[in-house]
């Protein structure tokens, strides 16, 4: 008897079982689905053009992008709001296992390019030649006193954090220096004043292609810096910062919270492979994925082979 009322529970329990609806297990199409990215705003010029590419090659995949500073990027990120942020921020093996241990997944993240961070003042300001001991000193305060320093926020943005970790080595920034809302403010407000200098991500003027940007350069002067080996002055341009020669640059990263396919995934892939990386060479920053440097090669022709 025992064993029949054990056969009609678990048949009962088997029945109810089969009567339940399946769940669908959770997908994104990277193509067709919806993703939220934050973005750091020191490299909106560049990533607007990734975008404009992405969107055009895969028109149902919708990104909601925000540009924002680098701290609030993360925040989001910390607070599971996104599912992908770019920026300059690269983590320690400690910073994933704590992410890991409160989330229960690991972020993914990679290198994408990298920027060089251009040093800007005023068209008319003749001294546009500096070490880099003089920036240290500047960004310290203790020269040039009678010029006030910009950077591109309000927070604790990547320009900040490249100033206070690079630049000061962790040291105390001057009373000179603060900051304002944005990368096009800082650049507006040294364009008209004489006694400003200012810190910028080079995506925003360092594109000699772009018309907008050469306007800008009607404006203001990139600084050059002097390179202590040869002891000669370069500019943050393309060839100058990815040889070597300019000093100051920036690596931009991928981090993102998903473990399965999704749209921010699909837009990584796009990034890191050959048409977004040579977007990223277009715009004048150096791919962090691939290598196009044009290299000289000898043919030598056989007569009779074709």
């Amino acid at each position: 008897m025992k064993n029949i009322l054990f056969l009609l529970t678990i048949c009962s329990i088997l029945l109810a079982s089969c009567s339940k609806e399946p769940e669908t297990p959770k997908f994104i199409d990277a193509e067709k689905g919806e993703s939220t990215v934050y973005i750091d705003e020191s490299f909106k010029p560049i990533m607007e053009e990734q975008l404009k590419v992405f969107r055009a090659r895969f028109p149902d995949a919708k990104l909601n992008v925000v540009y924002a500073a680098e701290d609030i990027c993360w925040q989001q990120l910390t607070n599971e709001k996104v599912d992908l942020v770019l920026t300059t921020k690269s983590l320690t093996d400690e910073e994933k296992s704590a992410f890991q241990q409160n989330n229960n997944y690991y972020l993914t993240q990679g290198k994408l390019a990298f920027d060089a961070m251009a040093i800007i003042v005023n068209k008319s300001v003749k001294d546009t030649m500096l070490t880099q001991q003089d920036i240290v000193e500047l960004v310290k305060g203790n020269k040039f006193s009678d010029r006030q320093l910009l950077f591109d926020g309000l927070s604790a943005t990547s320009t900040y954090r490249y100033l206070k970790e690079t630049i000061l080595k962790n040291g105390d920034f001057g009373k000179n220096i603060s900051g304002i809302d944005g990368t096009q403010k800082v650049i507006n407000e040294v364009s008209q004043n004489t006694n400003l200098i200012g810190f910028v991500g080079i995506s925003w003027i360092g594109n000699p292609e772009d018309l907008e940007q050469q306007k800008i350069l009607e404006k203001i002067s990139m600084v050059s810096i002097k390179n202590p080996i040869d002891n000669l002055y370069y500019k943050p341009t393309f060839e100058n910062f990815s040889t070597g020669y300019y000093p100051y640059y920036r690596t931009l990263y991928y981090t993102m919270t998903k473990n399965y396919t999704t749209v921010a995934s699909g837009f990584v892939n796009f990034l890191q492979y050959e048409r977004g990386q040579l977007i990223f060479k277009r715009g004048f920053l150096l791919p962090g994925k691939m290598d196009f440097r044009i290299r000289n090669m000898e043919y030598n022709f056989v007569e009779g082979v074709q």
